[in-house]
Parts: structure tokens; C-alpha cells; sequence
């Protein structure tokens, strides 16, 4: 019985393999078969029947069977009537396939995200990564005052599954309840491919953000992405806004070119190396740099007001009672900050300032010796501007990695002479640590002497017999030659050794670290605002702050480059006498007394206080009263 049914299925596959005249064989068989049964039985069962004869009967029943019209009773007719029958479902059946098949496509392609897009001013995000999230969160809050926005997110994933991926990490990482007006459609497609991006309408949008792929092949993707774009069918208007990023310096001038000089590019890695150098030798900047960069806190606004006009920059510094003053932006269009105090102001100069909301800046007041009454003159320090040489610094870095070159040359701007640095590493590939070695002594440092070590850092002994704790500042770094999740567990792990040893010890010290994924950066957030997480979180921030307003790139370039204007954490004691009341135009006015102008402050009794922001307060309602201790500190604008 088994081998009969095996053969049968056999054969019967065989037959069907043959395709639809096979189908259509079978089919007529069978219902010639079952007719012929039925006519069988009528004639036997029904004795009224049987002068209809068995031709009439087979006649009707494949008429019922086949749903078609036989004329008369002859064999002929019968035959006739079955072919235009058959034909007549054949037709029909195609008819209906086609149709079914139409509509089938037409909705697989809309839940596959295939359809035209539709719209006007809205944000294009081109690619799908990690940093994704965190832009379309951050757009969320930076238009939830004027209606929101429509971001548009095509990927090469399901459309089902980026919209179900962005609804969780919204609520995960900004705790989303609504997304105040803006809307998110997802699309699937290639974005380095014409005719998928020509579906987005990148002729009517407003800002279009290019993302790589959390590969080695990043760059690469972005620079087809950027092509891609300049070469569309319906390409961006002139007004529209391109950024993108880029990790390396090798592929900045071939991105460059791909988009026929119209996008503004971040170059990430020596991007963050720059942050981590800073970070680093100023416990608690990292905290600022988060409020800033973030729609969430404080951001850098312009303003203009004809009442500017002969105004002096150290008055205006005073005169806008919601805001942080901080540069100019002239009339043709070059951003200043920190500018000369006794520069006065022109007609169509704007001022750069730090604001909630561009909503909250308010107007310049022209009261400015009410202004000068609340200044408690008495409490600023009368000793003429010095500038203090940076300290000596005592630098770990566990690991190595490509940015770890750029890194080390970006400390040697921020460290006194005669500072050391360590670093500790175990490279994965035979004749790794001879280049690392190479690389080091080749380095054009002045301020440091650089100490190599080949030892494993995974586990905690190892760690442990380095002595870290006599360090001022401890970097772990990740393998550019370990996949990012094995990446970030390594150094999830050397995080929990090395708060482990500070908590032992009883002596802190700054850790930066790298973290990619979000769910990883978020477990290993640290109670201590000077550990300070370096991921794509940052590139993802500044890439939303140049889709919102592109001018902004020049003060940024600014603030991360080791030159010019800088955010520095100053001790208070070097502006202001302690232990009294002031307010904060009273710090103001200390700070634009050394040619630096202060942003906020940091309270050091609550560094360890999340709820307080670690201390860390910017643009402060400055008519409030506060006494400064010696250990505070200002967060002030200074080139040193």
C-alpha cells in the first residue's frame, strides 16, 4: 500500500509538472468521469429518467458540471458545447488570475513600501542604520512647535519591519507617547538606485539626510547614495538641504564629487576622536555637548533686531533676558564666535545665541541700566586677563583602533608639557603590533611622551595589574577588526572592570568609551557624567542640527576644532569671589571681563546627580540668585 501511494504521487506530480494543459486534461477527465458516474445512477435510480437516454443525461450533467449551453442531443453537440465551454472557463480563469494577480502585486508592493511618495517640505533619511533612530527623534522634537513634520526613511529592510523597529526605539529612547504632528513613512528600496529614490519626490523636500550601512562598506554606500542623488530623474531643488557622513578623511573629497559639492559632510571618526580628546581632559563636557546638540535642551539659534545696529557686543551680551549671546553672524553671511567685545554692531548683522527654543529668544531690551543695576560689581574679580597653561595629563587608551591616531594627536592640543600617555593593547593580527608601533613613534606629538604595551586587556586581572587608578583619564577603544556586537560586549566588559577597580579604590576617573548599538550604549550609562560614551549618537545629532539649519556648520567646525572658540569648564574662582549671592549676569559680565563669555555652570555638589543634570546648567535664568562655591565651576566661550 505504501509503495502504490508513493507511486502514485509520483506519477500524479509527474503529470502536473506538465503545466496548465496538463491541469486542464485533468480537470475535463474528471468532470467527464464524475458526469458519467452521475448519468450511471440516474438511469438506474430513476426509471422516468431512463427513456432520456445516457447521451441526455451526460448532456445536462456536464451542462450543470461546466456551467455552459448544449444544443440538442447528438454526440457532436455535446462535444461542440464542452470546447466552448472549456474555452469560456479558460478565459475566465485567466481573466481572473490576471486580475488576482494585479491586485495581489498592487498590495504587496504598498506593504513592501514600493508606492510613489507625495509631498512637500518633508525630510528624506537614505539609508538604514543604528543612527536612524536617534535623527528621527531628534526631528520629532525640533518641529513639535510648529506641526510637525513628514520624514520619509527608505531602507533596503521590510517596510513592516523599519516601522515596527522605529516605534520601539522611539518609546525606548525618548519615551514617545505621540510623535506631536510628524509623520514617518517607511519605503524599501536600494538607495543607491535611481529609479527607487526617484519614488521619495526629492524635488519637493526640504532636507535629505544620506546614512551608510553599520559595515565596512559605509563609505562606500554613501558615495553611491550621494550619486545616486545628483543623478536622479527628479533631483533636489536648489533650496533643499544634503548631509551625510563619512568615517574617513580618504573618502571625503570622492564624496565630495558624488554630490557635485551640494552636501555638507561630517567626517565622523576624526569627528569623535576630536570629542574624546576634549572630553576627556574636562570632566563633565560631554554632558554639555549633549544638551546642546540635542533638540531636547539648548540649542544655537540666530536673531536678528534693528536694534542691534551701534550696539557694542559686550552690552548685548546682557540684553537678551532668555538667551546666551555667544557670536555674530555678519552681513555677508560668516559666523564669529567669541568676536571682539568692542565690536559694535551693524545694520544686517544677526546675533548667534543659545536658546530652549527659537521661539523663546525674545527681543533685545533697550533698558540696559536696569541691566547694569543687577550686576553685583563687587562680586567680580578685578585681576587682569591671564591665561593659565592646560595640566599635565595622565592618559590611558585600551585598545586600538584607526581613530586612535587622530585621537592622540588631538590631546597633544589640550595637555600641558611633560604629560604621559599609555597605551595598552593586544592586537588580533600577526605584525599588528609592529605598524601600532610604527604609527606611535611617527605620531607629531610636543606635549606628550606615548608608552606602548602588548598585553590582553579582556580580563579583569590584566586590567587590574595596570594600575588604572593613577590615571586622570582611561580610553577603551574597539577593534576595527570585530563585528559591532562582539565589539560592544568587549567593551561593555572592560567598562564594568574599570568601575569596578574606580569603586574599589575610591578613585574616579574619566572613562570614554566606544558603544554603538543604543540597547548596549543604554546599559552601559554610566551615574557619572565625566564617563562619556562615544557612538554614532553624535553623528546622528549634529547630522539633524545641519538638516534643521545649515548655517550651523561653521560654529560647530569651530567648537570641535583645537583652534579658535572653544567650550572650556573653568573654576569659578577665576571670575568671581565665592560664598555670596550673585546672579548669573553677574557671571556674565565677569567672564566678558576676560574677553570669555559664559554659557552656565556647574555645580560640583550634585556631579553625581542625574536628576540635577550632573550639575551641568546652560542658559540659566540669569535674575536668579546662587552662591558659588570653590570647587564650582563656569562653562565659559574661550580659545584656551
Amino acid at each position: 500500500m505504501y509503495r502504490f501511494k508513493r507511486a502514485l504521487t509520483y506519477h500524479f506530480d509527474n503529470f502536473m509538472a506538465k503545466g496548465i494543459f496538463a491541469f486542464l486534461t485533468a480537470i475535463l477527465i474528471l468532470t467527464f468521469t464524475i458526469s458519467a458516474i452521475s448519468a450511471l445512477f440516474l438511469l438506474n435510480a430513476d426509471p422516468n429518467i431512463e427513456k432520456q437516454g445516457f447521451i441526455n443525461i451526460l448532456s445536462t450533467n456536464m451542462q450543470e458540471a461546466l456551467r455552459i449551453s448544449l444544443r440538442g442531443g447528438t454526440i457532436y453537440s455535446v462535444i461542440g458545447g464542452v470546447i466552448i465551454g472549456v474555452g469560456g472557463l479558460l478565459m475566465a480563469a485567466m481573466l481572473g488570475s490576471v486580475l488576482n494577480y494585479t491586485l495581489f502585486q498592487k498590495i504587496h508592493d504598498l506593504r513592501r513600501g514600493r508606492s510613489m511618495i507625495y509631498a512637500k517640505n518633508h525630510v528624506v533619511i537614505l539609508g538604514w542604520s543604528m543612527q536612524v533612530h536617534y535623527i528621527i527623534g531628534e526631528l520629532i522634537i525640533a518641529n513639535q512647535h510648529n506641526g510637525g513634520v513628514k520624514i520619509v526613511i527608505m531602507g533596503e529592510e521590510d517596510k513592516l519591519l523599519m516601522e515596527e523597529t522605529i516605534r520601539e526605539k522611539l518609546k525606548l529612547l525618548f519615551g514617545f507617547k505621540n510623535y506631536f504632528g510628524t509623520k514617518i513613512v517607511c519605503r524599501s528600496g536600494n538607495t543607491s538606485t535611481r529609479e527607487d529614490i526617484d519614488i521619495l519626490s526629492l524635488d519637493t523636500a526640504r532636507a535629505i539626510i544620506v546614512l551608510g550601512s553599520d559595515n565596512n562598506q559605509h563609505d562606500i554606500n554613501v558615495i553611491k547614495t550621494l550619486l545616486a542623488i545628483t543623478n536622479a530623474v527628479n533631483p533636489p531643488s536648489a533650496t533643499c538641504t544634503i548631509t551625510a557622513a563619512v568615517k574617513s578623511e580618504d573618502y571625503y573629497q570622492a564624496a565630495v564629487i558624488a554630490s557635485n559639492d551640494r552636501a555638507t559632510l561630517v567626517v565622523s571618526d576624526p569627528l569623535m576622536a576630536r570629542i574624546s580628546a576634549q572630553s576627556c581632559n574636562q570632566p563633565g563636557l560631554a554632558t554639555i555637548y549633549g544638551e546642546l546638540l540635542s533638540f531636547k535642551g539648548d540649542e544655537i539659534y540666530f536673531s536678528n533686531s534693528v536694534h542691534l545696529t551701534g550696539r557694542k557686543f559686550s552690552d548685548v551680551l546682557l540684553q537678551y533676558p532668555d538667551s546666551i549671546v555667544i557670536g555674530i553672524r555678519t552681513k555677508n553671511g560668516v559666523n564669529k564666535l567669541l568676536p571682539d567685545m568692542n565690536h559694535i554692531f551693524e545694520s544686517g548683522e544677526s546675533v548667534i545665541l543659545i536658546a530652549e527654543d527659537d521661539t523663546l529668544i525674545g527681543e533685545i531690551t533697550t533698558k540696559s541700566h536696569k541691566i547694569d543695576n543687577l550686576i553685583k560689581h563687587k562680586a567680580i574679580l578685578g585681576h587682569p586677563r591671564t591665561t593659565m597653561a592646560p595640566p599635565r595629563a595622565n592618559t590611558l587608551i585600551l585598545g586600538w583602533n584607526s581613530r586612535a591616531e587622530i585621537l592622540i594627536r588631538e590631546m597633544d592640543a589640550y595637555i600641558g608639557p611633560g604629560s604621559h600617555t599609555t597605551v595598552i593593547c593586544q592586537p588580533i593580527n600577526i605584525g599588528d603590533e609592529n605598524k601600532i608601533i610604527e604609527v606611535i613613534n611617527n605620531l607629531d606629538v610636543v606635549n606628550q611622551h606615548i608608552n606602548f604595551i602588548s598585553k590582553d586587556i579582556m580580563t579583569y586581572n590584566s586590567i587590574r595589574e595596570v594600575n588604572v587608578e593613577k590615571y586622570s583619564c582611561v580610553l577603551v577603544l574597539t577593534s576595527d577588526d570585530v563585528d559591532t556586537k562582539n565589539a560592544d560586549s568587549k567593551t561593555l566588559m572592560t567598562l564594568m572592570y574599570l568601575r569596578g577597580i574606580a569603586k574599589k579604590t575610591n578613585k574616579h576617573f574619566a572613562i570614554i568609551s566606544e558603544m554603538q548599538e543604543p540597547n548596549n550604549r543604554e546599559l552601559a550609562q554610566s551615574a557619572y557624567p565625566d564617563d562619556f560614551i562615544i557612538s554614532s549618537k553624535i553623528v546622528s545629532l549634529i547630522l539633524t542640527q545641519y538638516a534643521e539649519n545649515i548655517n550651523l556648520k561653521s560654529i560647530y567646525d569651530d567648537i570641535f576644532d583645537s583652534d579658535g572658540a572653544e567650550i572650556y569648564l573653568k573654576d569659578v574662582t577665576r571670575y568671581l569671589h565665592c560664598n555670596q549671592q550673585v546672579n548669573f549676569y553677574t557671571a556674565i559680565a565677569a567672564a566678558a571681563n576676560q574677553g570669555h563669555i559664559a554659557i552656565g555652570y556647574r555645580i560640583m555638589k550634585y556631579k553625581h546627580d542625574k536628576t540635577r543634570n550632573y550639575g551641568v546648567v546652560i542658559n540659566p535664568v540669569k535674575d536668579k540668585e546662587i552662591i558659588f562655591h570653590k570647587e564650582d565651576q563656569l562653562i565659559v566661550f574661550s580659545e584656551s
